[in-house]
């Protein structure tokens, strides 16, 4: 591991020199339906089969992610929907603002069947760096780890510390690079830059005109999901047909 590690950063200082900090990613949301319900030991096997009939002919289905980003700024919604299967997600009010020179986040998350606005300071994220390496769009790099509780999922980050910048897809970031990939719950979700561009001037980063949802705190809408797993749980349904997985 130690050796990894020392070779990972002087790879990164050795391009130090050519750094850019502003950019543009196109990541690739991808989710895999099939596997996702045989792995909810809830949902009966009639289920269980009636979702492998419906999806017989597709693994998963695939959606664009666009997230643009400076020093100090990241932006994080839909790009432009690709059917890779026969239905692709809808696209929903899915919109993550992070401003993290003044620690504070802006999301309109549509989840539950209604659009919710958060506003607050930008809690920490606590990630493990392990000794994995991975290329992403021709960028070294590293493995990191964490457990989301409220969904009690699995994520692995891989970042690039020759971008440093916190930023990264989904409601993932704080690692001390670029996150180009993402996994959740070992591959039920693989969210994976497709195209990279970076600028030698910072980006503009603008959020979107209409950002109107109902009010709540991160924690109330944790409260709300987790209370709707569990709900979903003892009905013996699939909770993510309502929510983002």
């Amino acid at each position: 591991m130690k050796n990894l590690i020392i070779l990972f950063l002087l790879f990164s200082c050795t391009t130090t020199f050519a750094q850019k900090r502003s950019g543009t990613v196109q990541y690739k949301y991808t989710i895999d339906w099939k596997k996702i319900s045989q792995e909810l030991s809830f949902l009966s096997q009639q289920e269980k089969d009636r979702i492998q009939l419906v999806y017989t002919k597709w693994e998963s289905t695939s959606t664009n992610m666009d997230l643009i980003f400076n020093p100090s700024e990241s932006l994080y919604t839909y790009g432009t929907s690709e059917e890779v299967a026969r239905y692709s997600q809808r696209e929903t009010d899915y919109v993550i603002y992070r401003n993290f020179e003044e620690n504070n986040i802006m999301e309109l998350r549509e989840t539950l069947g209604k659009s919710y606005l958060i506003e607050e300071a930008m809690p920490n994220q606590q990630w493990r760096i392990m000794n994995d390496l991975k290329e992403i769009q021709g960028h070294l790099c590293m493995k990191a780890v964490r457990t989301d509780t409220i969904k009690n999922q699995e994520l692995v980050a891989w970042f690039a510390a020759d971008i440093p910048v916190p930023m990264g897809p989904e409601l993932c970031y704080g690692l001390p690079g670029l996150i180009l990939g993402l996994d959740i719950d070992d591959g039920n979700v693989v969210i994976e830059a497709d195209k990279l561009e970076l600028f030698d001037e910072p980006a503009e980063v603008e959020l979107p005109k209409k950002m109107k949802g109902k009010a709540i705190s991160t924690k109330d809408l944790n409260d709300k999901i987790m209370e709707h797993i569990k709900t979903s749980t003892e009905a013996k349904n699939n909770p993510y047909w309502s929510m983002r997985y």
